[in-house]
């Protein structure tokens, strides 16, 4: 057996591998070693994409190709013969799937496997018409990368061990995030003037590149780890889809649609992100040690599902509705059809139920159940009427009867969940929240005492600079001002707010007396909601003041919610973290905060479908939900991640906690799978290590980065 080389005689055997003698040009051995590498050509209108999918192929020793436009693509296919080509859909020139059927007609190029890529979720029809053109894989954006190197290594034959660099990977990949962050407002912005030049020329032809433009955002931002942006712009290129799709001039609720979506897009790049950008390049977070750790509290494994008991009595549909509940990580109960079932649902501890109109018990159905139920207890939790037909009559006895929402059958189980979620969300949210804002501090004392009687949580201020500090402390479902000396202030104060994307939807109530009206009129232009005349009396203003922060409540509850798990958005996220720092530098306390992501979600897509992965990341919600204090905060940050919010929690003590949630996750198969256990990386920073919201959640996010660098399936606590 021949001995290994001592590294003094490498560069000998080196040349003896490839055949060339010691006194040969050492040009020769890399004209050698370029011919031996294996070429991949990757198209892309996104440079930044093919420079992340280039990184990965030139670990595993390809020689990389780039070019941006589908007929360039297409010429330098004919030329270099690579040994594979990926390709997104949407191309310059030529499409995706086009150029592939080009390649496949073509005896010299079709045995080149091609790898087509797609971000819109729609993908399949784009995976229908790759499959069509003899694609060899189709990939959903954003590319996962380990995902992608295997479906590369099953296409090209096995990869040899990666390269080493002086820089490492994570390193690497956070130099071309930094870069693609930086582009990203000039990018936004083309977007938003193609849109807005081809809703002015009334031409849905120029909306072709506007679309290209946003697919690229897509996918690349996700691929990036950016999953707020893919969030939000996935939602605006479905939009221009729809709109290219259409026929005659712009309606104006399209535009208000489209403008309304780049104007959710552009707010990120204030707070959070612009702070992301700056922060300096990721180094190796030190990995948690558990064994040496105390053990949690047991309070930090507590049970929350949620009660809904479903009253219907097809026992079919009741099964199913068990079963979706179940998926959502509520705790449904099926209760009998039965007048009977009265005291029994009464005894629970019901959040919400979910009740048959037409439901044979007596002559009224599922409304004289709940009748019955509103007269057997003092508390009844909010309604969902599931009724056979949708007209006024039977809406209108539906709200009589009290019920919080109504849906016809065949039941539509998204807008069932997305209901619960809205109705459960508000209840489990705590008081509503008021901040009064007066020029007189015993005016602000006395409305803040009068709300408090009515179970409101209110606090009041007399210094309108201090808002923005206070907002951020109370979080405040409605602000009600009471200026009554300079209404410039008050104008100015609500113009502020209303330009300030995290809380330009909190409702303003304003005081004034009856014969100000003019005075009304011209301020009903700069943003307040609802005038209140304070010669009505207290009892009056805090009646329309609750009424205002419920209504606030459930509308933020549909709209910051996310919607496949029912968990708070990333955007609501974000805004609880802000708020939850503050709390805690308020009360000097720890506070942990967490991200969660799920490995190999761009496999499962690939293999087993978009609806196993979907089910993957409501089982992790749902675990999560489970798993956590009522105290603890859960929100969905991407398409795979998760943020988790833990007050008065060390750091070691929220990564055992999770780590047991990790294994727990582990030890489950994934349902309609054969073998397959699901993993999640999870990075851990802690409050006040971490000095901000800000510096809380780049700590975070790179100690994710090192979760995932270390192999996946692990949790890391990160340093700032």
């Amino acid at each position: 057996m021949d001995e290994c080389p001592e590294p003094r005689d490498s560069y000998l055997f080196l040349l003896r591998a490839v055949g060339l003698r010691s006194g040969d040009s050492t040009d020769g051995i890399w004209v050698y070693l370029r011919q031996m590498a294996k070429k991949a050509l990757i198209i892309d209108v996104e440079p930044t994409l093919t420079d992340l999918l280039g990184l990965f192929l030139r670990r595993y020793g390809f020689e990389v190709i780039a070019t941006h436009d589908g007929l360039v693509g297409f010429e330098r296919i004919t030329v270099e013969k690579p040994d594979l080509v990926v390709m997104d859909v949407l191309l310059p020139r030529i499409r995706g799937h086009e150029l592939c059927w080009r390649m496949k007609q073509d005896p010299s190029l079709a045995t080149i496997p091609v790898i087509v890529m797609s971000s819109i979720y729609e993908g399949y029809a784009y995976m229908d018409q790759a499959q069509k053109a003899g694609a060899d894989a189709f990939m959903l954006k954003p590319i996962e990368p380990r995902a992608f190197v295997e479906k590369v290594a099953k296409l090209v034959g096995p990869l040899p061990r990666p390269t080493q660099h002086d820089k490492p990977l994570h390193h690497q990949l956070w130099d071309i995030r930094q870069r693609y962050e930086k582009e990203l407002p000039h990018k936004i912005a083309q977007i938003e003037a193609g849109y807005r030049k081809a809703v002015g020329d009334a031409n849905r032809r120029l909306l072709a590149e506007v679309h290209m433009a946003t697919h690229s955002v897509v996918g690349t931002a996700g691929s990036l780890g950016l999953h707020d942006y893919t969030a939000l712009a996935k939602p605006f290129e479905l939009h221009v889809v729809r709109a290219m799709g259409a026929d005659g001039p712009f309606t104006q609720e399209e535009e208000r649609e489209g403008i309304e979506l780049l104007y959710a897009l552009r707010a990120l790049f204030s707070g959070e992100v612009q702070h992301v950008s700056q922060a300096p390049a990721p180094a190796p977070a030190p990995k948690i040690d558990v064994s040496s750790a105390p053990p949690p509290s047991s309070s930090l494994i507590t049970p929350r599902a949620k009660t809904v008991a479903v009253i219907e009595h097809d026992a079919e549909l009741a099964q199913n509705l068990h079963r979706v509940l179940s998926q959502f990580g509520y705790a449904p109960r099926v209760f009998p059809m039965t007048i009977d079932a009265i005291p029994m649902v009464a005894n629970e501890d019901v959040k919400a139920l979910v009740v048959d109109m037409s439901m044979p018990i007596r002559r009224g159905g599922g409304v004289e159940f709940v009748t019955e139920l509103r007269n057997a207890t003092n508390r009844v939790p909010p309604v969902v009427f599931l009724a056979p037909k949708e007209d006024w009559d039977t809406r209108a006895r539906a709200v009589r009867a009290g019920g919080d929402a109504f849906i016809v059958k065949p039941v539509d189980t998204d807008r069932l969940i997305d209901a619960l979620g809205g109705l459960t969300t508000c209840n489990d949210a705590g008081p509503n929240r008021a901040l009064i804002i007066a020029d007189v501090a015993r005016t602000a004392d006395h409305l803040a005492h009068v709300l408090r009687t009515e179970g409101m949580l209110a606090q009041g201020i007399t210094n309108p600079s201090h808002t923005l500090c206070a907002i951020a402390a109370l979080l405040p479902d409605v602000i009600v001002v009471d200026i009554r000396g300079d209404q410039q202030a008050a104008v100015e104060m609500v113009q502020v707010l209303r330009q300030h994307h995290h809380y330009s939807h909190i409702p303003f109530v304003m005081l004034s007396l009856a014969p100000a009206f003019q005075a009304q009129v011209r301020l009903v232009g700069w943003g307040p909601d609802d005038f209140v005349d304070r010669a009505k009396g207290s009892e009056y203003v805090a009646a329309v003041v609750q009424a205002r922060s419920r209504r606030a409540r459930l509308l933020q509850a549909f709209t910051l919610r996310d919607a496949l798990t029912g968990l708070p958005s990333h955007l609501r996220m974000m805004e609880e973290l802000r708020r939850s720092v503050v709390q805690a530098s308020r009360e000097r306390q720890e506070l942990c905060y967490a991200y969660a992501d799920l490995d190999f979600t761009g496999k499962i897509n690939d293999e087993y479908g978009i609806a196993a992965g979907d089910q993957m990341i409501r089982d992790f919600g749902a675990l999560l939900r489970e798993r956590l204090r009522r105290t603890d905060i859960v929100g969905r940050l991407g398409s795979d991640g998760f943020g988790i919010l833990l007050p008065n929690t060390k750091a070691w003590a929220a990564a055992r906690v999770l780590d047991e949630i990790r294994m727990a996750f582990g030890a489950r198969h994934f349902r309609g799978t054969t073998g397959f256990i699901p993993s999640v990386s999870v990075g851990v920073a802690e409050y006040p290590r971490c000095e901000d919201a800000g510096s809380l959640h780049s700590a975070v996010e790179r100690a994710l980065f090192a979760a995932k660098e270390s192999g996946r399936n692990r949790v890391e606590i990160g340093t700032c």
